[in-house]
């Protein structure tokens, strides 16, 4: 484990052998995209590489190559030949490294600078993306900017046949929200049209507003009405009280004045 030479110094296990020196990932993708790179362990057990393609034996500068997860390096061409002439039917575990027997495909979890320029790679050829589970393509002469959207966006295939121009439920008439108006135009009008909202939704809404309004105003006047209420049956119960006690002096009186004159001399 080392430090690599870049102005970030990454912390890095890879050992570039040609160079002698340790290498973050960014910088063996742009530097050194043709030279021999294991971890510093292999270095230190064996520091003896060949920099030599395994299936030509031709120098890895003479030609693109490509790093696979396991870091061993190809020549694309020859590894692309060489794998075209599996069946297709072959499994992803069947395409294997030749120097270690790992699998060409790198894990579906894996994610790394050297795990998506590999899997970029392969999916511009339909062995590739037969591996990686995307749709084959019809000729591999297509433009491989053309594969690395497709591939970076797997979903595009599924909703391929919703933006076709010739699907059958294409529709010609185009619809436009903007705020609250509808614009629509079809193959016959040529002057927008505005729709207003329903007269009933208006209504409803005048109504609310108007019966809220309502309320509003003559709350203050029930408040009134149950104070005259509550007012007036006070009065009328003091009314009775006085009724009352008047009733009972004047027969008091009565009875006393009765009393008075039988009493005998």
């Amino acid at each position: 484990m080392g430090l690599c030479k870049c102005p970030k110094k990454v912390v890095t296990t890879l050992f570039c052998y040609e160079h002698r020196v340790n290498v973050c990932q960014r910088c063996l993708a742009t530097n050194h995209p043709q030279c021999v790179v294991q971890s510093y362990l292999e270095w230190l057990k064996d520091s003896d590489y060949d920099p030599t393609c395994k299936f030509c034996a031709k120098p890895f500068a003479n030609k693109e190559c490509l790093r696979l997860i396991c870091l061993h390096l190809y020549h694309w061409d020859c590894l692309d030949e060489y794998c075209s002439t599996f069946p297709s039917t072959t499994a992803p575990a069947g395409y294997t490294c030749l120097h270690c027997d790992s699998s060409i495909f790198p894990p579906p979890n894996a994610s790394s600078l050297i795990a998506d320029y590999c899997r970029e790679k392969l999916a511009s050829v339909n062995w590739g993306r037969n591996g990686l589970g995307l749709p084959l393509l019809s000729q591999d002469g297509v433009d491989s900017a053309d594969h690395e959207y497709k591939y970076k966006n797997p979903n595009m295939s599924e909703l391929a046949p919703l933006l076709s121009p010739n699907s059958s439920s294409r529709s010609n008439t185009l619809i436009l929200f903007e705020d609250d108006q509808i614009h629509s135009r079809g193959a016959d009008s040529q002057i927008p049209r505005r729709v207003h909202p329903s007269l009933e939704n208006a209504l409803s809404m005048d109504a609310d507003d108007d019966k809220y309004a309502r309320r509003s105003a003559a709350q203050p006047l029930s408040w009134i009405k149950w104070l005259q209420r509550r007012v007036t049956s006070r009065r009328c119960t003091f009314t009775r009280v006085l009724v009352f006690l008047f009733c009972f002096i004047i027969i008091s009186i009565l009875f006393l004045t009765i009393d008075m004159t039988y009493i005998p001399e």
